[in-house]
């Protein structure tokens, strides 16, 4: 009797720590909302300090819960280590470089740093360990969804004057809870991503053979093992809601509102990163990709690219499109990138700053969040440029000039 109390105390222990620490990470991912109107830098302090407060918390449940129930331990993951080695490489670099406590706890503008970094490190552990099955990824990946949906719907609804709140940003173009229309850009992008891998893999698990259709012996043992797994499901079929349709509306309609919105912000960047991404992804599917319907839809989107890209050249070499473009700010902001674009100029003279910082500090470079530091010293006061850049807008020029060769090998 003892002994069965003591393996359903356990199990009840068990469950809760596991659970508090699910909701723990999920509850993370509410951070893009969260707006501190009292703090200085409202749109980016209080983001910080709620994500960090709820890892930290997060982390503690999930370190009694893994010392309760060793079967949570994380699994070796090569993205776990290459994560790792990399925090490894900051933390050498900081202490190498020329503001150690710069490099811990960077501004107040930025809230980032090694300290920071350290913190996503136990995100990253935390939520490889609770969340293991593609459906706990789903369901995490769907959630995260949902609230840059909400961010979205919250922009477009100040720019189109439905509700006015400062906390959702002073400029003409969509800020939303994060403050700076190239953060929602970004954010929306991925985000569309996510929601397009959620529908292929839906579709993919839907078309995918049944045991009866594919009698290969390595089928056959696969077949088995999906036949175990899916057994009470089976058993119950009848009985069960089918949940994809639903699931399927909600990212679509994630899709077209953040499409929307990324327009809207008119960032740049971003949109050629969502062009980019996509050839790549078509351009790969259309080679290896084995579910037809896909495949054409990779086609589609190749030729929407060209076409868009064909469009941009017409744009830049005559006055044809001028009418359209006009009418639209993004499209007149797509269409003034070249060698003459201000915000260009300005990027290109932060690189060459940063690259030129790389050379006197190779090996480790400045420190992580010392890039002002390097550009400061490096910068060409005769280039025009007014912008002061603490970052290089460029990831890759950023960690080779702030953690030198070592910090850029292990990023990559």
């Amino acid at each position: 009797m003892t002994l069965r109390n003591d393996a359903t105390t356990r199990e009840l222990v068990t469950w809760g720590l596991l659970n508090a620490s699910r909701i723990g990470i999920l509850l993370v991912l509410f951070m893009p909302l969260v707006v501190t109107s009292s703090t200085l830098f409202p749109f980016i302090v209080g983001k910080a300090i709620y994500a960090r407060i709820m890892i930290e918390v997060t982390f503690g449940a999930w370190v009694v819960l893994v010392l309760v129930a060793p079967e949570h331990r994380p699994k070796r993951s090569w993205i776990l280590i290459a994560f790792g080695v990399w925090l490894v490489a900051s933390i050498i670099a900081g202490y190498a470089g020329v503001s150690l406590q710069r490099s811990l706890w960077s501004t107040y503008e930025r809230m980032q740093g090694i300290v920071d970094l350290a913190h996503w490190a136990g995100f990253v552990l935390v939520a490889g360990s609770v969340f293991r099955s593609v459906n706990d990824w789903k369901w995490l990946l769907s959630i995260n969804l949902g609230v840059s949906l909400f961010a979205s719907i919250l922009g477009l609804g100040q720019n189109f004057d439905i509700f006015e709140s400062n906390l959702l940003g002073t400029d003409a173009r969509i800020e939303s809870t994060l403050g700076n229309a190239t953060y929602i850009g970004a954010y929306t992008m991925v985000n569309i991503f996510v929601a397009v891998a959620l529908i292929a893999l839906s579709w993919r698990q839907s078309k995918s053979p049944t045991p009866a259709q594919d009698a290969t012996p390595a089928a056959t043992s696969r077949a088995a093992r999906r036949r175990r797994k899916r057994s009470s499901r089976l058993q119950s079929q009848t009985a069960q809601f089918d949940w994809i349709p639903f699931a399927r509306a909600f990212w679509i309609t994630a899709i077209v509102i953040e499409l929307w919105t990324l327009w809207l912000t008119e960032t740049r960047g971003a949109l050629i990163g969502l062009g980019a991404g996509a050839v790549g992804f078509a351009a790969v599917y259309s080679i290896w990709g084995k579910i037809e319907q896909i495949r054409k839809a990779s086609y589609v989107i190749m030729g929407l690219v060209i076409a868009v890209l064909l469009l941009f050249i017409l744009a830049r070499a005559t006055s044809i499109l001028d009418p359209v473009i006009e009418r639209s700010t993004t499209l007149s902001r797509v269409a003034t990138i070249g060698p003459n674009d201000e915000s260009l100029k300005g990027r290109v003279t932060s690189i060459t700053a940063g690259l030129k910082g790389y050379v006197e500090k190779p090996i480790f470079g400045w420190g992580p969040e010392n890039y002002l530091i390097a550009w400061g010293k490096h910068f060409d006061a005769e280039s025009g440029v007014q912008e002061r850049f603490d970052q290089a807008h460029n990831k890759l020029v950023e960690e080779l000039t702030t953690k030198g060769a070592v910090g850029l090998i292990t990023y990559l």
